[in-house]
């Protein structure tokens, strides 16, 4: 029998890379979290806190959600290039 995957709800207050890793990532691919957070460390990733043994949920959601509206809004900015632009703001 198989369990639900887990969702934020499900996490403890304090929980370790390979939890957060499976709500982020998924089941197969939640091992991958812990180095991908750690790389993120520098970027404001919550770090491992030492005494409860796990990121602080609440701060490692505020941090994924916030840099996946910078990507998202980044990336399709990209995306859009000179063709959707006005005549008016085109440069030759």
């Amino acid at each position: 029998m198989t369990r639900d995957p887990l969702t934020w709800d499900d996490l403890p207050e304090y929980p370790d890379d390979e939890e957060i890793g499976e709500v982020v990532l998924g089941k197969k691919k939640r091992e991958q979290f812990r180095a991908l957070a750690d790389l993120r460390e520098i970027d404001g990733m919550p770090k491992v806190d030492p005494f409860w043994g796990g990121r602080p949920k609440r701060l490692v959601r505020k941090f994924i959600e916030s840099d996946q509206q910078v990507t998202a809004a980044s990336s399709s900015r990209e995306q859009r290039g000179p063709w959707h632009e006005t005549k008016t703001t085109r440069t030759a």
